[in-house]
């Protein structure tokens, strides 16, 4: 700390000279042993006159490190949660699994859940309803009912996976995303 510093800032704000609040500010920080920035060295520069200050305002302060500008990321790529999870549900209630994940451009899923929940969807209506059509035959026919029961609840389980996978899959391509 150097008191000639110091002396010349009190004296600037007894006379009301400069910004007293970066003033009283820059001069706490001297009195506590802080290194200045370069910043409060250029505006001490400008305030105190030429003749009165001498290299002890320039070893007084810490030059700033230089600070990266990168161009900010745009993250107009990312992919909303609620979009990809209220897609999922409603088109994957009226049997279009899987549109969820191409919303994410993951197709390869998506082919998969839409072809599965094809093939669940047409296999329980072709057992179903030769079933449903006679009643007579219901006691010899059991083994094809809990067949045709497992079936539709294979789908409802493919639909509510699917679901839950597009959310993870958003998840995880907004992460990837964002490194």
């Amino acid at each position: 700390m150097d008191q000639e510093l110091i002396d010349s800032i009190q004296k600037l704000i007894e006379e009301g000279e400069g910004d007293s609040g970066r003033l009283n500010h820059i001069l706490e920080s001297l009195k506590m042993g802080k290194i200045l920035y370069k910043s409060d060295a250029r505006y001490l520069d400008q305030l105190i006159p030429k003749d009165s200050k001498k290299e002890v305002l320039h070893k007084n302060f810490e030059p700033q490190k230089e600070i990266k500008t990168e161009t900010p990321k745009i993250f107009s790529n990312y992919k909303s949660a609620g979009v990809t999870v209220i897609i999922s549900i409603i088109l994957g209630a009226v049997g279009f699994l899987g549109i969820g994940h191409f919303y994410l451009r993951k197709n390869g899923r998506g082919i998969g859940f839409l072809v599965s929940g094809f093939f669940l969807s047409i296999l329980s209506i072709v057992i179903l309803m030769p079933i449903y059509g006679t009643i007579e035959g219901f006691a010899s026919q059991l083994g094809v009912i809990s067949i045709a029961l497992g079936i539709p609840a294979a789908y409802v389980i493919l639909y509510l996976w699917q679901i839950v996978d597009s959310y993870k899959q958003c998840k995880k391509y907004n992460y990837e995303l964002s490194e």
